[in-house]
């Protein structure tokens, strides 16, 4: 999906693995629930980040990455590093998309609204 502001192409960044894109593709035919069995490492966080993007560009709203504990949130996504040496979150949330960002509350406001 392509941002009317910034002409960016959604997702940043992010190529899905032949298991991920049956979750993709179900939730691109307005499925409301999944629930993703998938092992450790196999790119969960990654996969609901870009889904969760692509979702806040469609329609502006408030939309939520839980972990079980803040910390896990903070090393898992906010200060990450993949595997090819770029960070999560300045890889996949570009700043051009970007209205503001608190670090402190691990906040991104983008430019539409969401």
């Amino acid at each position: 999906m392509i941002t009317k502001q910034t002409n960016i192409q959604f997702p940043v960044n992010y190529a899905p693995r032949n298991y991920q894109l049956p979750f993709l593709k179900a939730m691109d035919r307005d499925i409301k629930r999944a629930c993703l069995v998938w092992h450790r490492r196999s790119g969960k966080s990654k996969t609901l980040l870009n889904f969760a993007l692509n979702q806040a560009i469609k329609r502006v709203g408030t939309y939520y990455h839980c972990f079980p504990e803040y910390s896990q949130g903070r090393k898992v996504l906010w200060d990450a590093v993949d595997g090819e040496g770029h960070p999560v979150m300045q890889w996949h949330v570009p700043a051009a998309v970007r209205k503001s960002t608190n670090t402190q509350e691990m906040k991104i406001q983008l430019v539409n609204g969401s």
